[in-house]
């Protein structure tokens, strides 16, 4: 079975932690990459596909 990647963004560190540890509870859920800003995630995904976005909804 074919896992769905994911990134995680979030300028709060442990709302990232929270989210990593709880997908590695998930067997089919790749936590591929976590960014504390959209600049560095927009750059990752310009490179790469993902499935999946955590996204915070209230970041500066």
């Amino acid at each position: 079975m074919n896992k769905i990647k994911s990134i995680a963004i979030d300028d709060e560190f442990m709302a990232l932690e929270v989210i990593r540890h709880h997908s590695q509870k998930i067997p089919y859920l790749e936590l591929v990459a976590c960014f504390e800003n959209a600049i560095e995630a927009m750059a990752f995904l310009q490179q790469n596909e993902v499935d999946l976005l955590f996204l915070d909804i209230n970041m500066p």
